[in-house]
């Protein structure tokens, strides 16, 4: 490819396009990793070197933003070569000082962890898919013209979002850590609405339904040490003893859940919320870290909690998707055991931290044993003792188990 756009302008714009999809692809193809040095440097404060790094990206997404309103103006009044050859070079130029400065913020010596590495390709990313969109459809000819003004509104957003990336490790890794919680109560909330649905359903579901997930109160709970689950939430989440049997076999209503998945969601959506009080705990030690020594002692944990906590994210959805009626018993169960194990390794990670936390993180680990401790197999919860006492109780006499 040629240093500078010649030709046609048809050519010019094609020269264009394969610099932005050239430049996309090489973004694409990062793979964020964990240079030892970024647990040295550029925790609380970014380095010289990547200050300039970064102030280089957003100079350059600024005039990207800032040249594309003059880039579809002229085309549109389809200019000859000679004059449509400077604007082209200088998008390209552009283009150019943004993959460059991409690639100095990434380079080891910057200590860049990996959640500061991903939130920088993603902006980076973000304004090359918006530049080489708009480029395609001006190369296409004026039958595209009428998408161009859209097109160039959705680079100018992209440019601004290279504005709001974190510029030091502990701000991305924080940030990262917060989105994965609100995740989360994204997905405590929908079950929360349904939990609602189905007690309207039903004209009022258990107490410990209404007690847990309704009203909410767990999410609002301190964690301190030595406070312990009441019993409408122990009820409910012994629920899980009779899931497989209330949901075998009874028909499940399609659209809403039944009383008995609705004591089961509701034991799930416990679960969820000890994740989220993990998280919270983690982002609170980071924020209290001052000081190099300090600092040093949360990026030793850091790290690999991040990546636990990608996990417990990725896991989410499953979870989630368990809980839509009619629920297979099974699948719920396998669901809350792999989101459980998930949460147990994050709270391990954070186990190194300061000790102001520790006797929080205790607290968190009994809450969750409590809670994947009360749920039993799967073989327990279709044992024959199990199926005859429920019929037992469904009996006006008490009922025999022979």
């Amino acid at each position: 490819m040629s240093a500078l756009a010649e030709g046609s302008t048809q050519q010019q714009l094609q020269w264009l396009a394969a610099k932005a999809d050239a430049q996309l692809q090489a973004t694409a193809a990062i793979k964020p990793h964990v240079p030892p040095q970024w647990q040295l440097m550029s925790w609380a404060t970014p380095s010289d070197s990547l200050k300039v790094a970064l102030s280089v990206m957003l100079t350059a997404a600024n005039s990207i933003s800032g040249s594309s309103t003059r880039f579809t103006l002229l085309f549109k009044t389809a200019p000859p070569p000679e004059i449509t050859a400077g604007m082209v070079n200088e998008m390209g130029s552009l283009s150019d000082h943004l993959a460059s400065s991409l690639a100095v913020a990434l380079a080891p010596e910057q200590g860049v962890s990996p959640s500061l590495a991903v939130a920088i390709i993603g902006a980076v990313r973000a304004v090359q898919v918006a530049l080489l969109e708009l480029v395609k459809s001006v190369a296409a000819g004026p039958s595209t013209e009428p998408e161009w003004n859209h097109l160039t509104g959705a680079l100018w957003e992209a440019c601004k979002g290279v504005a709001e990336v974190p510029t030091t490790n502990k701000l991305a890794v924080r940030m990262q850590l917060m989105c994965v919680s609100m995740s989360i109560k994204d997905t405590i909330d929908e079950f929360k609405a349904a939990l609602e649905a189905a007690e309207a359903a039903d004209g009022g579901l258990s107490g410990e339904v209404s007690a847990l997930s309704i009203s909410g109160s767990a999410d609002n709970q301190s964690h301190e040490p030595g406070k312990t689950a009441d019993s409408a939430r122990d009820e409910a989440v012994d629920s899980f003893d009779d899931l497989v049997d209330y949901m075998d076999g009874e028909g499940a209503d399609e659209d809403a859940m039944s009383p008995a998945e609705a004591e089961a969601a509701a034991a799930v959506v416990e679960l969820l919320r000890t994740s989220r009080a993990c998280i919270k705990t983690a982002n609170d030690a980071m924020a209290a870290a001052t000081g190099s020594g300090a600092a040093r002692g949360v990026m030793a944990w850091a790290g690999p909690l991040c990546e636990e906590v990608q996990s417990l994210a990725e896991q989410v959805g499953d979870v989630g998707m368990a809980l839509y009626p009619p629920m297979e018993g099974a699948a719920v169960v396998a669901a809350a055991d792999g989101f459980g194990a998930r949460v147990t390794a994050c709270l391990d990670k954070v186990d190194a931290a300061q000790e102001r936390d520790a006797a929080a993180v205790e607290h968190l680990r009994g809450v969750l044993t409590e809670r994947l401790d009360a749920k039993p197999t799967r073989a327990t919860r279709l044992s024959p003792a199990n199926r005859c006492r429920k019929a037992a109780a469904a009996t006006a006499d008490g009922g025999s188990c022979g």
